[in-house]
């Protein structure tokens, strides 16, 4: 959905590119042999034809015409890189299509995220609480709330991707009155 929002598909290779570039910042390759940033973007199994520069080139190009990504083509290597904009629609996909942890087993230990954001910050709070519901996180109080499995690091991306990081608390519980013992 975020990615139709910037005219993108979330299963197509330029939004596959995007994810790619904002992990690894900047990519190098010969521009005559794209196969090695073809396998790490996953695309593996296609026909010798498919694996042509030219498979990339459109998609690449289109990034680039809408500001997307730089690409810089100088003495037979050619070099990605996000721009700003590249990079900000790089990290709306990443919260989008975040998922939480589930192992099989519960290790009886809740994770608990109380947030007090100011109200300069307004939005973010509202945003937040909207993806902690999402993301399956069970309400105590209206700024108070669970979840039954690891997930500091998602709860870090969050709080640095909403510009609320000195806002949130992660505690870890072993017991929350009035909460069943089973998630």
């Amino acid at each position: 959905m975020v990615m139709k929002k910037f005219g993108l598909k979330s299963s197509g290779l330029p939004a596959r590119i995007l994810g790619v570039l904002a992990t690894v910042a900047n990519i190098y390759f010969a521009s005559a042999n794209p196969h090695r940033f073809i396998r790490m973007m996953g695309i593996e199994g296609m026909s010798a034809q498919d694996r042509e520069w030219r498979y990339l080139s459109r998609p690449l190009y289109r990034l680039q015409q809408q500001g997307h990504l730089k690409m810089d083509n100088s003495g037979g290597k050619v070099k990605l890189s996000l721009t700003p904009k590249g990079r900000s629609i790089a990290e709306w996909a990443k919260i989008a299509t975040l998922k939480m942890p589930a192992p099989p087993r519960w290790d009886g230990i809740w994770r608990i995220v109380i947030f007090d954001v100011p109200n300069a910050k307004s939005y973010n709070r509202l945003v937040f609480s909207k993806k902690l519901k999402e993301l399956g996180f069970r309400m105590i109080q209206r700024s108070v709330w669970a979840y039954a499995h690891e997930c500091r690091k998602e709860i870090n991306l969050l709080k640095k991707f909403y510009d609320i990081k000195n806002s949130v608390i992660y505690i870890e519980a072993k017991h929350i009155e009035g909460f069943s013992e089973l998630p």
